[in-house]
């Protein structure tokens, strides 16, 4: 249970990652073509821009999926941890987590 839990973890942090600088990179190209290029590019940048924007859209989905298995997996964590009676209050313990 807790190797899926890292798995999902580092899965959404590398998604997050790819999905940034991918972005960065797009922006870029776009922003460089359009001050090199001129008026005459202008329909090839809007064409960038759009895969931008969608780019955007499909990183903005995959990464909540992404929190939604995570989500199921702290969920799955904490029923066990409760089933096996890991939530009691130990006597003479009084820490709050939060």
């Amino acid at each position: 249970m807790i190797e899926e839990y890292r798995f999902q973890v580092k899965l959404n942090s590398d998604r997050t990652q790819i999905y940034l600088v991918l972005s960065a990179a797009i922006l870029t190209a776009a922003t460089g073509l359009l001050k090199v290029g001129g008026p005459n590019t202008r329909s090839l940048v809007f064409l960038i821009f759009a895969l931008g924007v969608f780019v955007a859209w499909i990183a903005a989905r995959t990464i909540e999926q992404g929190h939604r298995y995570y989500r199921s997996i702290v969920y799955k964590k904490t029923l066990i941890e409760h089933l096996l009676g890991r939530h009691r209050q130990i006597d003479g313990y009084n820490h709050r987590a939060w």
